[in-house]
């Protein structure tokens, strides 16, 4: 809804009403398509209605020559505030997953093999940098020079040992063409705030001396400090010491792995070595007369108490020299701790043992591992919720394609080794009928609507003449079920 004065016309109060950039973006655009004759161009527009109400209004304008002075002209523009607030939404869970992408390739000089390790490095990362400059800010905020790459920038606030221990990985893995492998570095942000960073690094060769890579890199400085900690209880542990004399009963090897409600073939002799230390451990309440290891059989989880049974059974059965069981018991006050024994097992005959165990406290430990559990489930949702189709490659071009670069019926680009990077993640995205042995790019390509595709190969010949970092372009896709589907 605008204001149109008597006389006026709409289109004159709509073009008005646009944010001055994205009114000089759409004239851009006209002139563009008019001069390279074009039959379809693209508006993005910001625009305020009679209530000061920012609208986001997209509008595909369909252009056909008359002469050589005048063209006919059909458009369409439509509401696209709400989506434009979904990629607001997936902004913010994107900055929330804390991850860099990167990506490009890789070069090695000549001789790249014969590396001595004391010498300079055969490697050129200089064509590899971020999907994502204002993404990799929100992660680790660096000062990027004039002239310098993200990737340069963070190369320089990473601690001198890690930066060389990166080196290391990646000669490593060039030197015996491994597909992927990890760092973690501590880095410097603008603020001289310490970060660890965790990345992963996937290499596809290209020739003997070129790779594609991908990367990946998550900001794992809670998860660091979480492990600090779990150092810090390991160092002050306590634990219960057991010592027991095990004797198995006639046949106790047909049901040493199957305990009954009435128990197992095993007779234990059993005591704890030092109660007041349990006690520390776990404090539980003792009845007149009863042991500690007594009241501590009676504080287990009855699932994870068979659970125990099974693999002292086990071990038994098959001559193992150890075990480790872990349980759950609740204390005097009626809280749940996670315990974790080892048990060292010697044979004192054919059928009885003894048994030392060390049991410690693994509350923390557990708490930590859901964190983790809780986080990679999220990460799993983040990736889902995101409903993107990630893709990457190097797009290699004909001799003469500066002059091919916006005829569609010649496309001199060969977009043959860009490749999807999460096939089962497009799946979600898109689903489409994958025929055996086939990829699903080439499925994706047959999916798309011809129009479309034809814009698509001009606005990144387009990109590719102009030296643009980045371009946009939307397609109307069919999946397997019939169904149109608008992908940008």
């Amino acid at each position: 809804p605008l204001d149109v004065p008597p006389g006026g016309s709409y289109l004159a109060a709509w073009n008005e009403s646009r944010y001055d950039e994205d009114r000089r973006l759409a004239h851009q655009h006209a002139f563009d398509a008019l001069l390279y004759d074009q039959p379809t161009f693209t508006n993005t527009l910001r625009c305020r209605d009679r209530y000061g109400v920012e609208h986001w209004l997209q509008e595909v304008v369909t252009l056909r020559a008359l002469d050589e002075r005048r063209w006919e002209m059909i458009s369409v523009a439509t509401d696209i505030t709400a989506l434009k607030a979904a990629d607001e939404q997936i902004r913010l869970v994107t900055r929330q997953a804390r991850c860099v992408l990167l990506h490009g390739t890789v070069d090695a000089a000549e001789g790249w093999r014969d590396w001595q390790v004391d010498g300079p490095s055969p490697i050129s990362w200089r064509d590899v940098d971020v999907v994502s400059w204002e993404a990799a800010q929100e992660v680790l905020p660096l000062d990027v020079l004039p002239g310098q790459t993200w990737l340069e920038a963070w190369n320089a606030s990473r601690q001198e040992e890690d930066r060389a221990l990166a080196h290391d990985h990646a000669m490593h893995a060039f030197l015996h063409d491994e597909p992927t492998f990890t760092n973690t570095m501590r880095c410097r942000d603008r603020y001289g705030v310490e970060h660890w960073l965790q990345e992963v690094v996937t290499l596809q060769p290209l020739d003997d001396r070129h790779w594609r890579c991908f990367s990946i890199a998550t900001d794992i400085t809670a998860l660091k400090a979480a492990e600090e900690r779990l150092r810090f209880v390991a160092q002050n542990a306590r634990c219960i010491l057991t010592r027991a004399v095990v004797t198995a009963r006639n046949g106790w090897r047909e049901s040493a792995l199957d305990p009954t409600p009435q128990g197992t073939p095993f007779t234990w002799d059993i005591e704890v070595t030092n109660e007041d230390a349990a006690q520390e451990v776990l404090p539980l309440d003792l009845a007149e007369g009863q042991t500690y290891y007594a009241a501590w059989q009676r504080s287990r989880f009855a699932a994870d108490q068979r659970q125990a049974s099974v693999n002292s059974g086990a071990a038994f059965l098959h001559g193992e020299e150890s075990y480790r069981n872990e349980w759950r018991c609740t204390d005097r006050l009626g809280v749940v701790h996670w315990q974790q024994q080892t048990s060292t097992v010697q044979p004192l005959s054919e059928d009885s043992w003894l048994v030392i165990g060390i049991a410690t406290d693994v509350t923390e430990l557990k708490a930590a591992e859901e964190a983790l559990r809780v986080g990679a489930e999220q990460l799993r949702l983040v990736t889902r919720h995101a409903r993107c189709i990630l893709s990457a490659g190097v797009v290699e071009a004909a001799a003469d394609w500066r002059e091919r670069a916006l005829d569609a019926d010649r496309d001199p680009f060969n977009w043959s080794a860009v490749s999807i990077l999460n096939r089962e993640a497009a799946q979600e995205v898109l689903p489409l009928d994958v025929a055996p042995g086939e990829m699903y790019e080439a499925a994706l390509a047959r999916a798309c609507q011809p129009e479309d595709q034809r814009q698509a190969t001009i606005n990144a010949g387009r990109a590719f003449l102009a030296g643009e970092p980045s371009h946009r372009w939307e397609f109307r896709y069919t999946d397997r079920d019939g169904r149109l589907h608008w992908l940008q």
